[in-house]
């Protein structure tokens, strides 16, 4: 009987645990230990309280690399896209590939640039730290981003054009964060008006 009641305290709580950290180690983020362990007043209720701290930590991290990623896949897009338009110039007549190496310079510095602000990133505790915030005008970035565009568009057959009544909007922010949400936009309906008129029969590659 002493022993029964024993299992039943210690034992199958400890199982329980066990079975959390197996599950997490699978790949089950989401796992946690039950509440009638973790309310426990004794140390099998700390142990549970310690591991779904843990599970709570590790998953956030998790989930920011897995987001950094996607990210990251994402924004090495345009620059190649526009490398690739470049190279295309390049082996058009002479006159051309004066633009298409220095379109190429222009994108390889992004690249650097890009490849250096993702080593920042990746070293940071996004449950604490954030990048700085810097003040910038949105005009500017948006004149910037209409000009790659401009400039990719050119192997795609279509245009693009934007009208702002503004002069300048400052704005304060991640300037990678907020060029690159532009950029996401101007992009994906750019890619849309491309698809469009492949289905139309109207462009073809």
């Amino acid at each position: 009987l002493a022993s029964a009641i024993l299992a039943s305290v210690i034992v199958r709580p400890v199982h329980a645990i066990s079975r959390a950290a197996y599950a997490f180690s699978r790949g089950v983020w989401d796992t946690r230990v039950a509440e009638n362990i973790t309310q426990r007043k004794d140390e099998i209720g700390m142990l549970g309280q310690d591991f779904n701290r843990m599970a709570v930590r590790l998953q956030s991290l998790i989930q920011s690399r897995e987001q950094l990623l996607r990210d990251v896949s994402h924004e090495l897009r345009s620059p190649l896209a526009r490398m690739r338009v470049a190279l295309g110039l390049a082996r058009q007549p002479e006159s051309y590939r004066a633009i298409a190496y220095h379109r190429l310079d222009i994108e390889i510095s992004r690249l650097d640039r890009l490849i250096g602000q993702v080593l920042e990133l990746s070293r940071l505790d996004c449950a604490e730290e954030v990048p700085e915030a810097v003040t910038l005008d949105l005009v500017e970035v948006v004149e910037r981003i209409v000009g790659d565009a401009t400039f990719e568009a050119q192997g795609r057959r279509i245009a693009v054009e934007w009208q702002c009544a503004a002069t300048s909007l400052l704005v304060s922010g991640s300037g990678m964060w907020i060029s690159s949400a532009v950029e996401n936009v101007v992009r994906n309906r750019s890619e849309e008006h491309t698809s469009e008129l492949q289905s139309r029969g109207l462009i073809s590659y």
